[in-house]
């Protein structure tokens, strides 16, 4: 009998993308609609393990939602090799009257608007996350009558 060793090699990888279908500039007060779309981009399987958003958190958003756990990303290239997700935010007037949602002790004025991050966690990756962000245009426009 003769052994053969063929070495198999695991490539685990994935990305997110974040979107938004809700009309620019935002107005106030309303909802800003959120699609992400997480990709495997690695040889095997992949397990969804969190998906958060820093701006869909508020007491009116909704959670970002991927289906019903367990998510399995098939390998890149075949069917349901991605998943994609949704979440709300509500848009408020003091987000408006600000021009932004940044606390100020951090704010840079690299996004003047609607500023989120998004985080992903599979299980397969420990310690590893794909991040993506998204500045959405806010209409600051001031107007008053004096009679």
């Amino acid at each position: 009998t003769d052994d053969l060793c063929i070495p198999v090699v695991q490539t685990p990888d994935f990305k997110i993308e974040k979107f938004s279908s809700t009309p620019e500039p935002l107005m106030a007060p309303g909802t800003v609609d959120y699609d992400y779309r997480i990709t495997n981009l690695g040889n095997i399987s992949l397990t969804l393990n969190t998906v958060v958003d820093t701006n869909t958190l508020g007491p009116n958003d909704s959670a970002v939602d991927c289906g019903t756990p367990p998510v399995i990303l098939a390998p890149a290239g075949q069917v349901g090799d991605y998943v994609t997700c949704t979440a709300t935010h509500d848009f408020t007037q003091a987000e408006l009257d600000l021009g932004h949602n940044i606390p100020e002790d951090v704010w840079d004025g690299q996004c003047p608007g609607l500023y989120n991050l998004v985080t992903a966690t599979v299980i397969e990756l420990p310690g590893e996350e794909r991040t993506d962000d998204l500045c959405l245009e806010i209409d600051q426009d001031p107007e008053f009558v004096m009679i």
